[in-house]
């Protein structure tokens, strides 16, 4: 019988470490300061601002075949739409978009993503991505948070804690990348 490990069971133990550090504080910050509304409102204008400028390509089978491996060798079933946009800069961005109806992830990619990556770099890159959703990173607006002109007292050790936290952050979504290629763990079924 084969050892069932989780997602979870990938995250790095710096993630978890840090994270039982910032999750209270923030908490308590989020009851006395407003300091996510500007941020969502922020959000909302990059999403509707990339959405008009992007066309999505779920249709093209190149996609189809990345998001099928994604799933699979995760042992997921998220719903996953990516979308083409124009940059001169190699850019990829995800955006977890929960309505009642769906919580569909969407991911957008730059041309780059075509032009400069092979098939497993691009299976990578979206494993990497759904790993950030599957494991809430996107709940912590890192940026802003590090940025706010938050009372000394209050913000102690904080910035850098969650910038330790992001960083382990990334290096979990690396390594998730890689089962999501199929790379590492590849007999190993993975459960959530």
């Amino acid at each position: 019988m084969d050892t069932v490990i989780g997602i979870k069971d990938l995250r790095l133990s710096l993630e978890t470490h840090f994270f039982n550090k910032i999750d209270p504080i923030i908490k308590s910050l989020r009851k006395k300061y407003d300091f996510l509304s500007e941020y969502e409102h922020r959000k909302d204008i990059e999403f509707y601002s990339l959405i008009c400028h992007a066309i999505n390509i779920n249709g093209h089978d190149t996609i189809k075949t990345i998001v099928e491996r994604v799933n699979k060798n995760l042992n997921t079933d998220v719903a996953i739409s990516i979308y083409l946009h124009q940059s001169t800069v190699f850019n990829i961005t995800c955006l977890p978009r929960n309505t009642k109806d769906s919580g569909e992830l969407l991911i957008f990619v730059s041309q780059h993503f075509f032009n400069n990556l092979n098939e497993d770099e691009q299976v990578a890159i979206i494993g990497h991505e759904v790993s950030h959703h599957l494991l809430a990173h996107l709940d912590f607006p890192t940026r802003e948070i590090v940025a706010y002109p938050f009372e000394r007292k209050e913000i102690n050790s904080l910035k850098s804690d969650l910038l330790a936290w992001s960083k382990a952050c990334e290096i979990t979504a690396d390594v998730i990348g890689l089962v999501a290629n199929g790379f590492i763990t590849r007999h190993i079924p993975l459960q959530l």
